[in-house]
């Protein structure tokens, strides 16, 4: 790979990486219900350091698909940066 590619493939990553981390975080800043409410599905527990509040199944979906979709690409950037050093930061 190239020093441009690796440049191009790891600055998408850390955006992608960004974007889906601020996504799953903006769940715990929604004005949710802080209990249950079966009549309109809110009974998935989201805990905000002990404040717990009520998401939909579809928001519980959302907020667990960021959070573990963040990782990947997080690695990637951070191997790309360690194996190829495509910015000449000089870590080796």
């Amino acid at each position: 790979m190239s020093k441009n590619t690796a440049k191009i493939v790891s600055t998408a990553c850390v955006i992608v990486a960004v974007a889906t981390f601020a996504w799953g975080m903006s769940f715990y800043y929604l004005d949710l219900p802080t209990t249950p409410d079966s009549d309109s599905g809110r009974v998935y527990p989201l805990n905000n350091h002990g404040y717990i509040t009520f998401m939909t199944h579809k928001q519980f979906l959302a907020h667990e698909i960021c959070i573990d979709v963040f990782m990947l690409p997080f690695v990637v950037a951070v191997l790309i940066d360690y194996f190829y050093d495509p910015f000449d930061r000089g870590y080796r």
